[in-house]
């Protein structure tokens, strides 16, 4: 019924990237007459209970990314900056946040809610921003400052603070995210608006991120987001880029940490400008590591590795239009430990050795929103580029004096992977703000080129196009009902690299995939206190150009893969469920949820053996996944500045046969205690961390994988702000793997060459942040 108007996508966004360039460069031939002036209105907030102002709110503009504080006796100035409502945000410590969607000529004055409770965090990667408590979807927020200061090593170690979030390792420095037992490309990953696109389907290749610039991250699991891409089945990372700076301020920060283990360092610094109308900020990091030590002092020789990373971002918005224009720039460098590469001696070398990989990925995205009566149009159009070369000896081993330019010539696999991609959508609150409505297409135009010895994969180009629309009915207070449809078509383009009489050559097809997918959700409100969420949603995923073609050695791996041609694309249908008890002093949260994948794709291996490589086929069978998480958050009273959490994500996967499903974290329990406490004087704040984790032992590995035995993690952490003169001084000292634990995790692709994970690790984070007040113009 629907198979012509899936026929038409593509022909659709042709017409729509028509008209989005003619949009653009409209924007750019009028961005010089726009000059409009800003009306200035004053806001007042209050204390609800005492009716007392609140000093130094934070109101932020939640589209424009922009915030302004209010002064001590509670009043804000703010510019009219959008015609009709504006979403904004009311913070301050202490009390709940306030979501509005308000017209800045008539509002007058804000009255805030007194809790001892932590604030409840913003949500912009949901269909309208809201708050987390309010969204229909399961939303995890990570405050990326603060987990950095907790000591982790990288953004993809970070994550997996969060209950039902793990990493695919390879060592320190590499880490894919997997979200419920599933990863690679299966979850999707967003930052600067844009989707990332760096060759998922390796595992050994990382996130291709940086934290530097970036202020959190917003974790969509199971397929409950149609926005942001039909074949998100595990979920969906979304990276919210840092703030603009409040107007007429010049703010930055400049951080350094230093990593016992692996005698490895992180120096970052951001500086940031904004005059109210146009913003800049700019931020770098470098990092260097040698190879680490696991819990027996042993040294995991070539674990070494290094990044360094530039952003720079440039905005401007009127009472109209707002735009911002992005640029990364992310270097990496990583060696790639082999079964023989262990020393007892620690070398402190920190260039890597053969093997290992260099990448370059590089990012432009240009968002646009545009702000009309009673509705607002979003165009995001993105750019990315990811450089894969990884570096064998045996490519140059009679030549052991080879330049550096002629080793970058003799790579084995080098891969430039390039994707453009736009995401335009269409938003309208209507009938008293009581309905929500989204429509919008979403696509991408994907090349892949080999220039190395090997071929891994083929050349090949890839274009996709979806078509959803989201409607979103609050019908009682803090309580609403969501539904979604999502149309997909995938074209695949395989070019033929090699001649008809090369051993194992495959013909180039030309493949095409369609899906549909829906989902109905609904968050209710029982009284003040308890919450609950049923969600049901489907996915649709086309099989890459890896598993359809690939025929040769992965050595990342250590395996010789082949993929299958005949592959079908993998459709799913999760159901998940939450009980949510909120109140002043106590949060428990229980979340189960089940997801059924047909045709799903895997890796199984054969008896066979190819250049003394084990042969692995990609074969396809119906599979089912099942977990629970919950967690608990306790405030004890009139201790309010202590903190007691404890979570536990479990989650089994198989296939229809009984057989396991592969690359399935083992379930785990974490508890925290935090405490933050305010002084003054030279010391302005103390804060404390203590952390235990207990991960279970893995008895349900799948046929090529090993089981794991259980280990539990002790870590610590207190830091201190310091005010010398006027200036604030950030202070952290901290230990991971407190008691040296020799452990495997079990998505750990080293163990399978029985190397253990990093063992105990202290380290040391200085941030100096600095604030100053531009001079104003006089208007």
């Amino acid at each position: 019924m629907i198979a012509p108007y899936i026929c038409n996508i593509v022909a659709f966004n042709k017409l729509l990237l028509f008209f989005m360039r003619s949009f653009i460069i409209g924007l750019m031939l009028t961005i010089s007459s726009l000059n409009s002036f800003l009306a200035q209105t004053s806001i007042t907030i209050s204390d609800a209970d005492s009716n007392l102002p609140v000093p130094f709110a934070l109101i932020y503009f939640t589209d424009l990314k922009v915030g302004y504080s209010a002064d001590s006796n509670g009043i804000a100035q703010l510019p009219v900056l959008l015609r009709g409502s504006a979403d904004i945000s009311i913070s301050c410590i202490g009390y709940a946040t306030q979501l509005l969607s308000a017209n800045l000529d008539t509002l007058r004055h804000v009255a805030l809610i007194p809790t001892h409770n932590h604030m409840d965090e913003v949500v912009v990667s949901a269909d309208m921003t809201r708050l987390g408590s309010e969204n229909v979807a399961n939303i995890d927020i990570l405050k990326l400052h603060a987990s950095t200061s907790a000591g982790y090593i990288t953004l993809a170690d970070a994550l997996t603070q969060l209950p039902g979030v793990q990493q695919v390792s390879t060592g320190n420095g590499i880490g894919k995210p997997s979200i419920r037992g599933l990863s690679g490309s299966r979850v999707v990953v967003y930052a600067q608006n844009t989707r990332i696109e760096n060759q998922q389907w390796g595992d050994e290749h990382g996130l291709g991120l940086d934290d530097t610039g970036i202020e959190s991250v917003e974790v969509i699991k199971g397929p409950s987001s149609l926005l942001y891409g039909a074949d998100a089945m595990g979920g969906v990372l979304f990276f919210v880029d840092e703030a603009f700076a409040k107007k007429d301020m010049l703010q930055g920060s400049v951080t350094s940490k230093y990593f016992t283990n692996s005698n490895g360092t992180r120096t970052s610094g951001s500086v940031k400008w904004s005059n109210g109308k146009w913003h800049i900020n700019s931020s770098g990091a470098y990092n260097s590591h040698t190879d680490y030590t696991d819990g027996n002092g042993v040294e995991v020789r070539n674990s070494r590795f290094k990044t360094n990373v530039a952003r720079v971002a440039l905005g401007y918005q009127n009472n109209k239009w707002s735009t911002a224009l992005r640029y990364t720039l992310l270097n990496e460098s990583y060696g790639l430990t082999e079964l023989d590469e262990r020393e007892e001696v620690k070398t402190n070398a920190r260039e890597p050795l053969e093997p290992y990989q260099n990448l370059r990925t590089q990012i432009i995205s240009w968002e646009n929103t545009l702000y009309l009566n009673k509705s607002k149009v979003k165009v995001n159009l993105g750019w990315v580029s990811n450089h894969r070369q990884e570096f064998e000896s045996h490519h140059h081993e009679e030549d052991s004096l080879a330049s550096e330019h002629e080793a970058e010539e003799l790579a084995a696999i080098d891969l430039q992977l390039q994707t453009i991609t736009y995401n335009a959508r269409w938003q309208r609150q209507i009938l008293a703000q009581k309905l929500s409505l989204i429509v919008g297409s979403q696509g991408m135009l994907q090349s892949n080129r080999n220039n190395g010895e090997e071929v891994l994969i083929p050349n090949a180009d890839q274009i996709d196009a979806g078509l959803f629309s989201l409607l979103n009915f609050h019908y009682a207070k803090n309580s609403n009902l969501q539904f979604g449809l999502r149309i997909d078509t995938r074209k695949l383009n395989p070019i033929e690299n090699e001649s008809p009489e090369a051993e194992g050559y495959k013909a180039a097809l030309n493949k095409t995939f369609q899906g549909l997918n829906g989902s109905l959700g609904a968050m209710h409100s029982v009284g003040t206190d308890v919450v609950l969420r049923l969600n049901t949603s489907t996915a649709f995923r086309a099989p890459n150009t890896f598993e359809l073609l690939s025929n040769g050695e992965h050595h990342g791996t250590q395996r010789f893969e082949i993929g299958d041609p005949h592959l079908k694309s993998e459709r799913g249908i999760q159901l998940d469920a939450t009980f949510e008890v909120r109140q002043e002093h106590f949060e428990f949260w229980i979340n189960p949820f089940y997801n059924r994948i047909q045709n799903f794709i895997y890796l199984s291996p054969t008896n066979e053996v190819i250049d003394e490589l084990p042969v692995y086929n990609y074969l396809q069978r119906d599979a089912s996944l099942a977990g629970t998480e919950l967690g608990i958050h306790i405030h004890p009273h009139p201790w309010d500045w202590l903190h007691i959490d404890l979570n536990y994500a479990g989650v089994s996967g198989e296939l229809t046969d009984g057989k396991n499903l592969p690359l399935i974290p083992a379930n785990r329990i974490m508890s925290t205690v935090r405490g933050e406490l305010t002084s003054n004087g030279f010391v302005q704040k103390w804060r404390f961390a203590l952390q235990y984790s207990y991960t279970f032992r893995q008895t349900s590995p799948a046929r090529f994988e090993t089981s794991t035995n259980a280990y539990q993690l002790f870590n610590a952490s207190v830091g201190a702000d310091l005010k010398w003169f006027k200036q604030t001084i950030s202070l952290d000292l901290g230990i991971r793997n407190a008691t040296g634990e020799n452990y495997f995790d079990h998505l750990s692709r080293y163990k399978y060459q029985g190397i253990f994970n990093q063992g105990r690790n202290f380290y040391l984070s200085l941030r100096v942040p600095f604030e100053f007040k531009m001079k104003e113009k006089s208007q």
